[in-house]
């Protein structure tokens, strides 16, 4: 009944992601959002929370969470990624 503590091991990698890049400082977001042609005209009145949810989606849709993952990460460094033994889900074979 209920939830196994299992199932928290392991975070949902689109979670991780969407927690991950809205950490960035604003303007390490940005240079991401821009360099994946993810901001639009119509982003530009809207709040950051909304921002970064339209910017997830959009690399949902277009194929880029693997970018948008291995962009993010570098930006935490190599002792954070190492020590969280993560490697890029979206890089594996049928993810999306």
């Amino acid at each position: 009944m209920g939830a196994q503590p299992d199932d928290y091991s392991v975070p949902d990698p689109y979670r991780r992601l969407h927690y991950r890049f809205l950490s960035l400082p604003f303007q390490k977001r940005l240079h991401i959002a821009l360099g994946l042609g993810l901001l639009h005209d119509e982003d530009r009145d809207v709040d950051e929370t909304q921002r970064g949810k339209r910017f997830m989606e959009r690399a949902k849709e277009e194929g880029l969470l693997a970018t948008l993952w291995d962009l993010t990460e570098a930006c935490y460094g190599p002792q954070h990624t190492k020590a969280d033994g993560d490697t890029n889900p979206y890089r594996r074979k049928g993810a999306t």
